[in-house]
């Protein structure tokens, strides 16, 4: 059956492209942080070579998809099972084109099934949600790039304290802040710490004591932290008025009172993974209201931000939901591994790990 062919093929291209945009994240990761320790224990090597082990990461995902591909029959109960097609398709690739009489029904339904597929319901998630560590990777080839590298090295001679840098990312990044701040007296201060950065960079060009640049790196890291911490007056109060709407979800309300938005991101993902809908449904509003008391309040940034972890929820809750559904259609797969993953979705709302899971178990 040509549409069969033309589904399978797209669903191991889906497996291919997921594997490889995994490693291509993990090899990202495991490469910054091989960057900084490079860029500790040997500062003078070239700031180009961790990004060419990046490139591993492609190869290193496809090579583990053909390896972990499901084969024909998994593929095609798997296609059935999604179809909700009472096992027709299943049928139909079996007995192939010597189909006996009394199975020309069956093979007549298989084909229209296949025919009014959606190829959208059939495609396996890349698992997006990787990309997350994305930023833990570029801040790990940031601290290596801005590592201050000594002017003067040899076998026998001396260390110099001097220091170069030609281009300074975290400072260019200062002088942007600068400008997107919207708060008049926030947005002066942001400015004076930005002209600073501009004369550090300007005197890092040049080459200045590795001990001075580290010292008013520092400081201008510590004036940063301390404007990002202080609120207005308004601000403070829509924040404590969201976290009142956040009272019945103490684990969102305790992220957001210390304004740890990777701590609220994983709260609202273990919230969309609970079993119980009316759970799910609590969580929901509770973003919901808190969205609106910040809103109420007057910080419509607060709300967004609130808002844009409500989506989230109804992500991961359909993802939950997709990952629950694939494995009560497919019983006899519940083993072992399958069962560990559904203990992780329940408690971390990994819903592409639950996936990868059953496609090995088909495979086996």
């Amino acid at each position: 059956m040509p549409r069969l062919e033309n589904l399978a093929t797209l669903i191991r291209r889906r497996l291919v492209l997921r594997a490889m945009l995994g490693s291509t994240v993990t090899v990202a990761v495991m490469a910054g942080a091989f960057a900084v320790v490079l860029a500790i224990a040997w500062p003078w090597a070239p700031k180009w070579l961790p990004w060419t082990v990046v490139a591993l990461g492609p190869l290193v995902g496809w090579w583990r998809a053909r390896r972990a591909m499901p084969d024909d029959e998994a593929i095609v109960m798997f296609v059935d099972r999604r179809l909700d097609a009472g096992e027709a398709i299943v049928t139909a690739w079996e007995v192939g084109d010597d189909a006996p009489a009394f199975l020309v029904p069956t093979i007549e339904a298989a084909k229209r099934r296949l025919d009014e597929a959606d190829p959208a319901v059939l495609r396996p998630s890349l698992g997006v949600s990787r990309a997350a560590w994305l930023p833990a990777a570029l801040v790990f080839f940031a601290a290596a790039f801005l590592a201050p590298v000594p002017t003067g090295h040899g076998a026998g001679g001396g260390t110099s304290t001097q220091v170069r840098i030609e281009n300074a990312e975290a400072l260019t990044r200062i002088e942007r802040l600068a400008r997107e701040e919207r708060d008049p007296a926030r947005r002066h201060e942001l400015d004076e710490i930005a002209r600073e950065a501009r004369e550090l960079q300007r005197q890092l060009a040049q080459g200045m004591e590795r001990r001075e640049a580290e010292e008013r790196l520092e400081e201008l890291r510590h004036r940063l932290e301390a404007t990002r911490r202080r609120q207005t007056a308004d601000e403070q109060r829509a924040r404590d008025a969201a976290l009142e709407a956040l009272a019945r979800e103490p684990e969102m309300q305790r992220a957001l009172e210390e304004r740890d938005l990777e701590s609220l991101d994983r709260s609202v993902e273990r919230a969309a993974a609970r079993r119980e809908a009316a759970d799910r449904e609590r969580a929901r509003d509770a973003l919901r209201n808190a969205a609106a008391a910040a809103r109420r309040e007057g910080d419509e940034g607060l709300a967004q931000s609130l808002l844009q972890r409500e989506r989230l929820l109804e992500r991961r809750q359909e993802q939950a939901a997709l990952a629950r559904e694939l494995a009560e259609a497919l019983p006899e797969l519940e083993g072992q591994r399958v069962s560990r993953a559904l203990d992780r979705l329940a408690r971390d709302g990994d819903g592409n790990q639950l996936t990868r899971e059953m496609v090995d178990a088909m495979r086996d």
